[in-house]
């Protein structure tokens, strides 16, 4: 994971995973004293003759609660996609990506953290 450089209070960070399996993938993790802005994910996919599909899901720690951002959607052969929730998460809340094939698509996601003042 890169971690940019803290302006204003805010520091950048970019996290991304190759996705080894079909199992939902943890990409990102908003830590503790922290909350998150998701302005986008990529989802790429190395594939070179298929479509592949992946799913993307947050989970809303402090309800229990996990939400499809995009489920199963469709990347092209070679190509990617961009997506842009503009969330807003909490401590602890994570950003899980699943891969219809393994090793198929990879991820990248940028989070800008914001430290809380409590």
């Amino acid at each position: 994971m890169f971690e940019g450089v803290i302006r204003g209070g805010v520091r950048n960070v970019n996290a991304g995973a190759a996705l080894a399996n079909t199992n939902a993938t943890t990409v990102y993790t908003v830590p503790a004293n922290h909350s998150a802005l998701i302005p986008m994910i990529w989802l790429t996919n190395v594939d070179t003759s298929a479509a592949q599909y992946a799913t993307v899901t947050w989970r809303d720690s402090s309800a229990s609660v996990t939400y499809n951002l995009i489920y199963q959607k469709d990347v092209a052969s070679k190509d990617y996609t961009i997506i842009t929730p503009n969330l807003i998460l909490e401590s602890g809340d994570y950003i899980q990506v699943t891969a219809e094939t393994a090793d198929k698509i990879t991820v990248t996601l940028t989070a800008q953290e914001y430290m809380d003042e409590n």
